[in-house]
Protein backbone atom coordinates (compact mmCIF):
# COMPACT_ATOMS: atom_id res chain seq x y z
CA UNK A 1 0.00 0.00 0.00
CA UNK A 2 1.25 3.47 -0.80
CA UNK A 3 3.10 5.51 2.27
CA UNK A 4 3.26 2.36 4.42
CA UNK A 5 6.24 1.21 3.90
CA UNK A 6 8.07 3.52 6.01
CA UNK A 7 6.85 6.46 8.75
CA UNK A 8 5.62 9.85 7.25
CA UNK A 9 8.59 11.41 10.02
CA UNK A 10 10.99 9.41 7.94
CA UNK A 11 9.90 10.87 4.53
CA UNK A 12 9.32 14.45 5.61
CA UNK A 13 13.05 14.20 7.27
CA UNK A 14 14.63 12.87 3.84
CA UNK A 15 12.52 13.62 0.88
CA UNK A 16 10.25 16.98 2.14
CA UNK A 17 6.50 16.50 1.81
CA UNK A 18 6.23 13.28 0.26
CA UNK A 19 4.49 11.24 2.72
CA UNK A 20 1.74 14.38 3.28
CA UNK A 21 0.98 14.09 -0.76
CA UNK A 22 1.20 9.99 -0.35
CA UNK A 23 -1.90 10.46 2.31
CA UNK A 24 -3.82 13.04 0.40
CA UNK A 25 -3.83 10.23 -2.54
CA UNK A 26 -4.90 7.70 -0.27
CA UNK A 27 -7.68 10.21 0.69
CA UNK A 28 -9.20 10.89 -2.67
CA UNK A 29 -9.26 7.61 -3.81
CA UNK A 30 -11.91 6.95 -1.30
CA UNK A 31 -15.63 7.10 -2.89
CA UNK A 32 -16.93 10.14 -4.44
CA UNK A 33 -19.90 10.77 -1.32
CA UNK A 34 -17.04 11.15 1.16
CA UNK A 35 -16.81 14.30 -0.93
CA UNK A 36 -18.27 17.38 -0.58
CA UNK A 37 -20.79 18.36 -3.74
CA UNK A 38 -19.31 20.48 -6.18
CA UNK A 39 -20.73 24.21 -5.67
CA UNK A 40 -21.48 24.84 -9.64
CA UNK A 41 -19.90 27.65 -11.91
CA UNK A 42 -22.74 29.50 -12.96
CA UNK A 43 -26.27 30.93 -11.95
CA UNK A 44 -29.35 29.74 -13.85
CA UNK A 45 -30.68 31.89 -16.66
CA UNK A 46 -33.46 33.95 -15.93
CA UNK A 47 -36.31 34.65 -19.14
CA UNK A 48 -33.23 33.00 -21.80
CA UNK A 49 -35.28 31.28 -25.14
CA UNK A 50 -33.12 30.38 -27.20
CA UNK A 51 -34.31 30.64 -31.11
CA UNK A 52 -32.77 30.89 -34.06
CA UNK A 53 -34.04 32.76 -37.19
CA UNK A 54 -32.94 31.18 -40.32
CA UNK A 55 -33.34 31.85 -44.00
CA UNK A 56 -36.42 30.85 -45.04
CA UNK A 57 -37.45 31.97 -49.07
CA UNK A 58 -36.12 30.22 -52.05
CA UNK A 59 -32.77 28.72 -52.67
CA UNK A 60 -30.47 29.16 -55.43
CA UNK A 61 -28.73 26.12 -54.49
CA UNK A 62 -30.05 22.83 -53.00
CA UNK A 63 -27.22 20.82 -50.95
CA UNK A 64 -27.68 17.25 -49.81
CA UNK A 65 -27.52 16.13 -45.79
CA UNK A 66 -24.45 13.94 -46.87
CA UNK A 67 -22.61 17.50 -48.82
CA UNK A 68 -23.18 19.47 -46.12
CA UNK A 69 -21.63 17.16 -43.27
CA UNK A 70 -18.93 16.55 -45.62
CA UNK A 71 -17.86 19.77 -44.87
CA UNK A 72 -16.94 19.15 -40.97
CA UNK A 73 -15.75 15.93 -42.17
CA UNK A 74 -13.43 17.28 -44.52
CA UNK A 75 -12.92 20.27 -41.50
CA UNK A 76 -11.71 17.01 -39.59
CA UNK A 77 -9.79 14.99 -41.59
CA UNK A 78 -7.49 15.22 -40.21
CA UNK A 79 -8.06 17.59 -37.81
CA UNK A 80 -5.50 20.99 -37.42
CA UNK A 81 -2.82 20.28 -35.27
CA UNK A 82 -2.38 21.99 -31.66
CA UNK A 83 -2.36 25.99 -31.94
CA UNK A 84 -2.95 25.55 -35.86
CA UNK A 85 -6.11 25.92 -37.93
CA UNK A 86 -7.70 23.74 -41.13
CA UNK A 87 -9.84 25.60 -43.54
CA UNK A 88 -12.68 24.93 -46.01
CA UNK A 89 -12.53 27.13 -49.24
CA UNK A 90 -11.97 30.06 -46.93
CA UNK A 91 -15.39 29.36 -45.93
CA UNK A 92 -15.34 27.46 -42.80
CA UNK A 93 -12.07 27.55 -40.23
CA UNK A 94 -11.10 25.64 -37.47
CA UNK A 95 -8.72 26.15 -34.88
CA UNK A 96 -7.46 24.10 -32.27
CA UNK A 97 -6.91 25.78 -29.30
CA UNK A 98 -4.66 23.60 -27.12
CA UNK A 99 -2.34 24.36 -24.80
CA UNK A 100 -1.14 21.18 -22.95
CA UNK A 101 1.41 22.79 -20.60
CA UNK A 102 -1.00 25.06 -19.28
CA UNK A 103 -3.38 23.11 -16.87
CA UNK A 104 -5.56 25.91 -15.54
CA UNK A 105 -8.76 26.36 -17.68
CA UNK A 106 -10.50 25.07 -20.66
CA UNK A 107 -8.75 23.90 -24.36
CA UNK A 108 -11.26 24.33 -26.98
CA UNK A 109 -11.53 23.60 -31.14
CA UNK A 110 -12.99 27.47 -32.70
CA UNK A 111 -15.16 27.02 -35.65
CA UNK A 112 -15.44 30.32 -37.73
CA UNK A 113 -17.67 30.26 -40.44
CA UNK A 114 -16.29 32.94 -42.63
CA UNK A 115 -17.46 35.93 -45.02
CA UNK A 116 -17.51 33.98 -47.87
CA UNK A 117 -19.61 31.22 -46.24
CA UNK A 118 -23.49 30.71 -47.16
CA UNK A 119 -24.88 29.03 -44.60
CA UNK A 120 -28.55 30.48 -43.77
CA UNK A 121 -30.11 27.58 -41.45
CA UNK A 122 -29.27 26.54 -37.91
CA UNK A 123 -29.75 22.76 -38.86
CA UNK A 124 -26.95 22.90 -41.82
CA UNK A 125 -25.04 24.63 -38.65
CA UNK A 126 -24.99 21.78 -36.69
CA UNK A 127 -25.03 19.35 -39.68
CA UNK A 128 -21.05 20.80 -40.27
CA UNK A 129 -20.50 20.80 -36.53
CA UNK A 130 -21.72 17.04 -36.68
CA UNK A 131 -19.74 15.94 -39.43
CA UNK A 132 -16.43 17.73 -37.98
CA UNK A 133 -16.78 15.97 -34.16
CA UNK A 134 -17.55 12.76 -36.27
CA UNK A 135 -13.94 12.61 -37.67
CA UNK A 136 -12.34 14.55 -35.45
CA UNK A 137 -12.86 12.66 -32.25
CA UNK A 138 -15.10 9.30 -33.55
CA UNK A 139 -18.06 10.11 -31.75
CA UNK A 140 -21.01 7.98 -33.78
CA UNK A 141 -23.76 9.94 -35.41
CA UNK A 142 -26.04 10.31 -32.44
CA UNK A 143 -23.34 11.36 -30.38
CA UNK A 144 -21.83 14.38 -32.61
CA UNK A 145 -25.81 15.36 -33.83
CA UNK A 146 -26.10 16.08 -29.67
CA UNK A 147 -22.88 17.84 -29.02
CA UNK A 148 -23.21 19.65 -31.88
CA UNK A 149 -27.01 20.84 -31.21
CA UNK A 150 -25.63 21.47 -27.71
CA UNK A 151 -22.81 23.70 -28.76
CA UNK A 152 -24.89 25.56 -30.64
CA UNK A 153 -27.34 26.31 -27.71
CA UNK A 154 -24.00 26.86 -25.65
CA UNK A 155 -22.78 29.31 -27.78
CA UNK A 156 -26.31 31.23 -28.62
CA UNK A 157 -26.47 31.93 -24.61
CA UNK A 158 -23.32 33.55 -24.40
CA UNK A 159 -22.77 35.39 -27.62
CA UNK A 160 -20.71 38.45 -27.15
CA UNK A 161 -19.61 37.42 -23.53
CA UNK A 162 -16.27 37.32 -24.01
CA UNK A 163 -15.48 38.29 -19.98
CA UNK A 164 -17.12 34.40 -19.73
CA UNK A 165 -14.51 32.99 -21.82
CA UNK A 166 -11.43 34.45 -20.63
CA UNK A 167 -12.76 33.39 -17.21
CA UNK A 168 -13.14 30.05 -17.99
CA UNK A 169 -10.82 29.10 -20.98
CA UNK A 170 -6.87 29.09 -21.38
CA UNK A 171 -5.24 32.06 -22.98
CA UNK A 172 -4.67 30.39 -26.04
CA UNK A 173 -8.64 30.27 -26.64
CA UNK A 174 -9.24 33.80 -25.44
CA UNK A 175 -6.69 35.19 -27.49
CA UNK A 176 -8.44 33.85 -30.85
CA UNK A 177 -11.67 35.22 -29.89
CA UNK A 178 -13.12 38.96 -29.67
CA UNK A 179 -16.09 40.67 -28.00
CA UNK A 180 -18.10 41.33 -31.14
CA UNK A 181 -18.18 37.54 -32.40
CA UNK A 182 -17.67 35.05 -29.91
CA UNK A 183 -20.20 32.89 -29.94
CA UNK A 184 -23.24 32.24 -32.05
CA UNK A 185 -25.93 35.04 -33.38
CA UNK A 186 -29.43 33.62 -33.27
CA UNK A 187 -30.04 35.21 -36.57
CA UNK A 188 -28.62 33.81 -39.88
CA UNK A 189 -27.32 37.23 -41.31
CA UNK A 190 -24.81 37.61 -38.47
CA UNK A 191 -23.21 34.10 -39.01
CA UNK A 192 -21.05 34.35 -42.12
CA UNK A 193 -17.81 37.04 -41.21
CA UNK A 194 -19.71 37.00 -37.41
CA UNK A 195 -18.63 33.82 -35.40
CA UNK A 196 -16.60 32.32 -33.49
CA UNK A 197 -18.31 29.24 -31.96
CA UNK A 198 -16.30 27.57 -28.80
CA UNK A 199 -16.28 23.58 -28.61
CA UNK A 200 -14.87 23.13 -25.00
CA UNK A 201 -12.21 20.88 -24.83
CA UNK A 202 -11.43 18.25 -21.71
CA UNK A 203 -7.85 17.82 -22.54
CA UNK A 204 -7.46 14.74 -19.84
CA UNK A 205 -9.45 12.52 -22.00
CA UNK A 206 -8.92 14.10 -25.39
CA UNK A 207 -12.82 14.63 -26.06
CA UNK A 208 -15.33 17.39 -26.34
CA UNK A 209 -16.49 17.97 -22.63
CA UNK A 210 -20.24 17.83 -22.36
CA UNK A 211 -19.84 19.01 -18.92
CA UNK A 212 -19.20 22.13 -20.13
CA UNK A 213 -21.42 22.22 -22.83
CA UNK A 214 -24.28 21.48 -20.68
CA UNK A 215 -23.97 24.04 -18.19
CA UNK A 216 -26.97 25.68 -15.82
CA UNK A 217 -27.95 27.56 -18.32
CA UNK A 218 -27.60 24.78 -21.22
CA UNK A 219 -30.01 22.14 -19.20
CA UNK A 220 -31.98 25.22 -17.85
CA UNK A 221 -32.72 26.04 -21.97
CA UNK A 222 -33.63 22.62 -22.33
CA UNK A 223 -36.20 21.87 -19.82
CA UNK A 224 -38.09 25.30 -21.42
CA UNK A 225 -38.96 22.48 -24.13
CA UNK A 226 -42.29 20.83 -23.57
CA UNK A 227 -40.71 17.96 -23.16
CA UNK A 228 -38.63 19.33 -20.99
CA UNK A 229 -35.43 18.25 -23.11
CA UNK A 230 -36.03 14.58 -21.27
CA UNK A 231 -34.26 12.28 -24.40
CA UNK A 232 -31.85 14.57 -25.29
CA UNK A 233 -30.90 15.30 -21.24
CA UNK A 234 -30.48 11.24 -21.20
CA UNK A 235 -28.41 11.22 -24.02
CA UNK A 236 -26.26 13.47 -22.62
CA UNK A 237 -25.68 11.76 -19.22
CA UNK A 238 -24.44 8.55 -21.39
CA UNK A 239 -21.82 11.32 -22.20
CA UNK A 240 -20.75 11.83 -19.31
CA UNK A 241 -20.67 9.10 -17.85
CA UNK A 242 -18.32 8.35 -21.59
CA UNK A 243 -16.42 10.99 -20.17
CA UNK A 244 -16.22 9.80 -16.03
CA UNK A 245 -15.31 5.91 -17.59
CA UNK A 246 -12.26 7.42 -19.77
CA UNK A 247 -10.99 9.31 -16.44
CA UNK A 248 -11.55 6.62 -13.88
CA UNK A 249 -9.26 3.99 -16.26
CA UNK A 250 -6.76 6.78 -16.86
CA UNK A 251 -6.20 7.07 -13.26
CA UNK A 252 -6.41 3.58 -12.27
CA UNK A 253 -3.00 3.50 -14.75
CA UNK A 254 -1.67 6.59 -13.45
CA UNK A 255 -2.16 5.16 -10.10
CA UNK A 256 -0.15 2.16 -10.88
CA UNK A 257 2.44 3.70 -12.97
CA UNK A 258 2.99 5.97 -9.37
CA UNK A 259 3.48 3.01 -7.26
CA UNK A 260 5.77 1.10 -9.60
CA UNK A 261 7.84 4.47 -9.68
CA UNK A 262 7.52 4.76 -5.81
CA UNK A 263 8.87 1.11 -5.80
CA UNK A 264 11.81 1.49 -8.26
CA UNK A 265 12.92 5.15 -5.77
CA UNK A 266 12.92 2.71 -2.67
CA UNK A 267 14.85 -0.22 -4.67
CA UNK A 268 17.54 2.23 -5.35
CA UNK A 269 17.43 4.31 -2.13
CA UNK A 270 18.42 0.89 -0.31
CA UNK A 271 21.24 0.36 -2.85
CA UNK A 272 22.85 4.17 -2.10
CA UNK A 273 22.34 3.34 1.73
CA UNK A 274 24.15 -0.15 1.53
CA UNK A 275 26.57 1.77 -0.92
CA UNK A 276 26.94 4.29 1.84
CA UNK A 277 27.57 1.48 4.74
CA UNK A 278 30.51 0.38 2.52
CA UNK A 279 32.59 3.50 2.09
CA UNK A 280 34.61 2.27 5.91
CA UNK A 281 35.45 -0.72 3.56
CA UNK A 282 37.31 1.34 1.43
CA UNK A 283 41.27 2.82 0.81
CA UNK A 284 41.16 6.67 1.14
CA UNK A 285 41.31 7.01 -2.49
CA UNK A 286 38.62 4.47 -3.35
CA UNK A 287 36.59 6.17 -0.85
CA UNK A 288 36.98 9.57 -1.93
CA UNK A 289 35.42 8.96 -5.66
CA UNK A 290 32.74 6.67 -3.85
CA UNK A 291 32.15 8.90 -1.74
CA UNK A 292 31.15 11.28 -4.63
CA UNK A 293 29.07 9.10 -6.42
CA UNK A 294 26.80 8.19 -3.22
CA UNK A 295 26.11 12.26 -2.56
CA UNK A 296 25.56 12.62 -5.99
CA UNK A 297 23.01 9.20 -6.30
CA UNK A 298 21.36 10.63 -2.84
CA UNK A 299 20.74 14.36 -4.57
CA UNK A 300 19.10 12.53 -7.86
CA UNK A 301 17.02 10.72 -5.07
CA UNK A 302 15.73 13.58 -3.00
CA UNK A 303 14.78 15.33 -6.58
CA UNK A 304 13.00 12.33 -7.56
CA UNK A 305 11.28 12.18 -4.37
CA UNK A 306 10.09 16.14 -5.13
CA UNK A 307 9.19 15.22 -8.40
CA UNK A 308 6.78 12.08 -6.86
CA UNK A 309 5.70 14.44 -4.22
CA UNK A 310 4.34 16.86 -7.03
CA UNK A 311 2.91 13.86 -8.95
CA UNK A 312 1.17 12.65 -5.82
CA UNK A 313 -0.82 16.07 -5.44
CA UNK A 314 -1.66 16.49 -9.04
CA UNK A 315 -3.90 12.85 -9.10
CA UNK A 316 -4.87 13.34 -5.60
CA UNK A 317 -7.10 16.39 -7.56
CA UNK A 318 -7.57 14.83 -10.24
CA UNK A 319 -9.05 12.07 -8.40
CA UNK A 320 -11.13 14.84 -6.39
CA UNK A 321 -12.12 16.05 -10.15
CA UNK A 322 -13.26 13.03 -11.18
CA UNK A 323 -15.20 12.02 -8.07
CA UNK A 324 -16.98 15.68 -8.63
CA UNK A 325 -17.98 14.48 -12.02
CA UNK A 326 -19.31 11.37 -10.94
CA UNK A 327 -21.70 13.57 -8.77
CA UNK A 328 -22.64 15.98 -11.71
CA UNK A 329 -24.11 12.87 -13.28
CA UNK A 330 -25.92 11.90 -10.37
CA UNK A 331 -27.30 15.03 -9.46
CA UNK A 332 -28.37 15.03 -13.38
CA UNK A 333 -29.80 11.77 -13.37
CA UNK A 334 -31.86 12.64 -10.04
CA UNK A 335 -33.25 15.75 -11.99
CA UNK A 336 -34.55 13.79 -15.38
CA UNK A 337 -36.19 11.90 -12.78
CA UNK A 338 -37.92 14.96 -11.18
CA UNK A 339 -38.72 16.31 -14.67
CA UNK A 340 -40.02 12.95 -15.92
CA UNK A 341 -42.10 12.97 -13.31
CA UNK A 342 -43.35 16.44 -13.99
CA UNK A 343 -44.08 15.48 -17.73
CA UNK A 344 -46.37 12.70 -16.59
CA UNK A 345 -48.31 14.71 -14.62
CA UNK A 346 -48.92 17.47 -17.07
CA UNK A 347 -52.24 16.75 -19.05
CA UNK A 348 -50.41 18.79 -22.08
CA UNK A 349 -47.88 16.42 -23.02
CA UNK A 350 -49.08 12.71 -24.24
CA UNK A 351 -46.35 10.54 -22.64
CA UNK A 352 -47.95 7.26 -24.49
CA UNK A 353 -47.97 9.45 -27.36
CA UNK A 354 -43.97 9.95 -26.82
CA UNK A 355 -42.03 6.46 -26.73
CA UNK A 356 -38.50 8.39 -25.98
CA UNK A 357 -40.23 9.63 -22.55
CA UNK A 358 -41.99 6.78 -21.41
CA UNK A 359 -38.40 4.71 -21.99
CA UNK A 360 -37.10 7.31 -20.14
CA UNK A 361 -40.04 6.98 -16.86
CA UNK A 362 -39.58 3.29 -17.14
CA UNK A 363 -36.00 3.52 -16.87
CA UNK A 364 -35.45 5.98 -14.12
CA UNK A 365 -38.50 5.73 -12.11
CA UNK A 366 -39.24 1.54 -11.45
CA UNK A 367 -41.34 0.84 -8.17
CA UNK A 368 -40.72 3.04 -4.97
CA UNK A 369 -38.01 0.90 -2.81
CA UNK A 370 -35.41 -0.33 -5.96
CA UNK A 371 -34.02 0.55 -9.39
CA UNK A 372 -32.93 -1.43 -12.20
CA UNK A 373 -29.46 -0.03 -13.89
CA UNK A 374 -26.88 -1.29 -16.29
CA UNK A 375 -23.57 -1.35 -14.48
CA UNK A 376 -20.94 -0.76 -16.49
CA UNK A 377 -18.03 -3.06 -16.83
CA UNK A 378 -15.83 -2.10 -19.38
CA UNK A 379 -13.82 -5.25 -20.80
CA UNK A 380 -11.91 -5.43 -24.31
CA UNK A 381 -13.41 -5.68 -27.08
CA UNK A 382 -15.95 -2.94 -25.95
CA UNK A 383 -18.49 -1.34 -23.71
CA UNK A 384 -20.26 -4.09 -21.73
CA UNK A 385 -22.44 -3.73 -18.77
CA UNK A 386 -24.55 -6.24 -16.57
CA UNK A 387 -28.30 -5.62 -15.03
CA UNK A 388 -28.50 -5.04 -11.19
CA UNK A 389 -30.93 -3.88 -9.10
CA UNK A 390 -30.41 -1.13 -6.56
CA UNK A 391 -32.11 -0.05 -3.55
CA UNK A 392 -32.76 3.77 -4.50
CA UNK A 393 -32.28 4.75 -0.58
CA UNK A 394 -28.69 3.91 -0.18
CA UNK A 395 -27.43 2.57 -4.05
CA UNK A 396 -26.30 -1.06 -2.37
CA UNK A 397 -26.89 -4.19 -5.11
CA UNK A 398 -30.25 -5.70 -4.19
CA UNK A 399 -30.36 -8.60 -7.36
CA UNK A 400 -27.16 -9.23 -9.75
CA UNK A 401 -28.27 -10.57 -12.72
CA UNK A 402 -26.60 -13.16 -14.87
CA UNK A 403 -26.97 -11.39 -18.46
CA UNK A 404 -23.81 -9.90 -19.12
CA UNK A 405 -22.14 -8.55 -22.23
CA UNK A 406 -24.82 -5.67 -22.27
CA UNK A 407 -23.66 -2.75 -25.01
CA UNK A 408 -26.65 -0.55 -24.55
CA UNK A 409 -26.17 2.44 -22.58
CA UNK A 410 -29.98 2.76 -21.67
CA UNK A 411 -32.81 0.80 -20.72
CA UNK A 412 -35.69 0.72 -23.50
CA UNK A 413 -38.79 -0.95 -23.02
CA UNK A 414 -41.19 -3.38 -25.25
CA UNK A 415 -44.58 -5.63 -24.12
CA UNK A 416 -43.56 -4.53 -20.46
CA UNK A 417 -39.99 -5.83 -20.72
CA UNK A 418 -36.61 -4.32 -20.92
CA UNK A 419 -35.11 -4.36 -24.04
CA UNK A 420 -31.27 -4.22 -24.91
CA UNK A 421 -28.57 -5.50 -27.16
CA UNK A 422 -25.99 -8.12 -26.12
CA UNK A 423 -22.53 -8.56 -27.28
CA UNK A 424 -21.24 -12.11 -28.13
CA UNK A 425 -18.22 -11.53 -29.98
CA UNK A 426 -16.41 -7.78 -30.44
CA UNK A 427 -18.98 -5.73 -32.74
CA UNK A 428 -21.69 -8.71 -33.24
CA UNK A 429 -24.57 -9.04 -30.87
CA UNK A 430 -28.16 -9.82 -30.37
CA UNK A 431 -30.97 -8.50 -29.37
CA UNK A 432 -32.46 -9.29 -25.97
CA UNK A 433 -35.54 -8.88 -24.08
CA UNK A 434 -35.20 -9.19 -19.90
CA UNK A 435 -38.25 -9.51 -17.65
CA UNK A 436 -37.99 -6.51 -15.49
CA UNK A 437 -38.35 -8.56 -12.32
CA UNK A 438 -36.59 -11.90 -12.45
CA UNK A 439 -33.72 -10.05 -14.32
CA UNK A 440 -33.58 -13.28 -16.76
CA UNK A 441 -34.06 -13.58 -20.53
CA UNK A 442 -37.89 -13.22 -22.34
CA UNK A 443 -36.62 -13.62 -25.49
CA UNK A 444 -33.51 -13.25 -28.16
CA UNK A 445 -33.02 -12.51 -31.57
CA UNK A 446 -31.40 -15.14 -33.87
CA UNK A 447 -30.04 -12.85 -35.51
CA UNK A 448 -26.83 -10.92 -34.69
CA UNK A 449 -27.29 -7.34 -34.57
CA UNK A 450 -24.15 -4.58 -34.54
CA UNK A 451 -23.57 -4.85 -30.30
CA UNK A 452 -23.72 -1.21 -30.25
CA UNK A 453 -26.36 -0.27 -32.44
CA UNK A 454 -29.02 2.55 -32.09
CA UNK A 455 -32.21 0.68 -32.33
CA UNK A 456 -35.75 1.98 -32.05
CA UNK A 457 -39.31 0.75 -31.39
CA UNK A 458 -42.06 2.07 -32.89
CA UNK A 459 -45.91 0.30 -33.35
CA UNK A 460 -44.73 -2.59 -31.63
CA UNK A 461 -41.70 -3.37 -34.01
CA UNK A 462 -37.99 -3.19 -33.33
CA UNK A 463 -35.58 -1.56 -35.76
CA UNK A 464 -31.71 -2.05 -35.25
CA UNK A 465 -29.02 -2.62 -37.76
CA UNK A 466 -28.33 -6.32 -38.85
CA UNK A 467 -25.86 -8.87 -40.27
CA UNK A 468 -26.45 -10.18 -43.73
CA UNK A 469 -23.83 -12.08 -45.85
CA UNK A 470 -20.93 -10.42 -44.28
CA UNK A 471 -22.15 -6.89 -44.11
CA UNK A 472 -25.37 -4.36 -41.95
CA UNK A 473 -28.09 -3.35 -42.90
CA UNK A 474 -31.48 -2.55 -41.36
CA UNK A 475 -33.29 -5.03 -39.76
CA UNK A 476 -37.16 -4.98 -38.76
CA UNK A 477 -38.05 -7.53 -35.87
CA UNK A 478 -41.39 -8.61 -33.70
CA UNK A 479 -42.35 -8.04 -29.65
CA UNK A 480 -40.94 -11.86 -29.93
CA UNK A 481 -37.73 -10.17 -31.38
CA UNK A 482 -38.15 -12.56 -34.52
CA UNK A 483 -36.68 -10.81 -37.53
CA UNK A 484 -39.38 -10.04 -40.13
CA UNK A 485 -37.68 -7.60 -42.35
CA UNK A 486 -34.79 -6.16 -43.77
CA UNK A 487 -33.35 -4.00 -46.28
CA UNK A 488 -32.08 -4.19 -49.41
CA UNK A 489 -29.11 -1.95 -48.97
CA UNK A 490 -26.34 -1.92 -46.54
CA UNK A 491 -26.25 0.90 -43.54
CA UNK A 492 -23.44 2.64 -41.76
CA UNK A 493 -23.88 -0.07 -38.53
CA UNK A 494 -23.57 3.56 -36.78
CA UNK A 495 -27.04 5.21 -38.21
CA UNK A 496 -29.80 7.29 -36.36
CA UNK A 497 -33.22 5.89 -36.78
CA UNK A 498 -35.22 8.33 -37.82
CA UNK A 499 -39.21 6.68 -37.84
CA UNK A 500 -42.07 8.87 -39.03
CA UNK A 501 -45.60 6.72 -39.79
CA UNK A 502 -45.27 4.18 -42.87
CA UNK A 503 -41.16 5.38 -43.22
CA UNK A 504 -38.26 4.94 -41.74
CA UNK A 505 -34.65 7.06 -42.64
CA UNK A 506 -31.82 5.29 -42.22
CA UNK A 507 -27.52 6.51 -43.32
CA UNK A 508 -26.82 3.87 -45.93
CA UNK A 509 -23.24 2.58 -45.98
CA UNK A 510 -22.91 5.28 -49.22
CA UNK A 511 -23.23 7.63 -46.75
CA UNK A 512 -26.05 9.13 -48.09
CA UNK A 513 -29.91 8.90 -46.33
CA UNK A 514 -32.47 6.70 -47.62
CA UNK A 515 -36.12 6.59 -47.29
CA UNK A 516 -37.59 2.86 -46.64
CA UNK A 517 -40.84 1.54 -46.25
CA UNK A 518 -41.41 0.89 -42.65
CA UNK A 519 -42.91 -2.69 -42.46
CA UNK A 520 -40.85 -4.11 -45.67
CA UNK A 521 -37.68 -2.05 -45.70
CA UNK A 522 -37.49 -1.23 -49.21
Amino acid sequence: MIGCRRSPAQYVSRYGTLALALMLLSLFAAPAGALDVAEDELHRADGVDIEFTNYEGPVSVSESVEMIESIGRYLGDPPPDIGEFREYFARYRIVRAVDPDTRTGLDADIFFILEQARVDHIRNVRLILSGYLRQAYDYNQQQSALIAELATIYNALYRGDLANFAERYKEIVVENLTAEQVGLSTHYNDWPGGTELVIPLRSDVAVVDPFRLADEEVIEELRRRDDMGISMRTALIDLMEDVVTIAREEMREERERFVAELDELEAREREVLEEREMLDDLDEEERTDAEERVEQAEIDISERAAELDERARAIAEREAEVAEMEERVQEERDAVAEDVDEVMDDDEVDVAEDPEIAAVAEDVLPDEETIVVIKAEQRDGGRSGRLVRLYRTDGSVETRSDIDGIASTRLQTIAGDFLVSRRIDNSEGVLVRVDPEELVISFESESVVFAESYFAIADGSVYSVVMLNGTWHLGRFNEQLEQVAVSDIGVDPDTFLYIDGNIVIAQGSDGAFHVLDAETLE
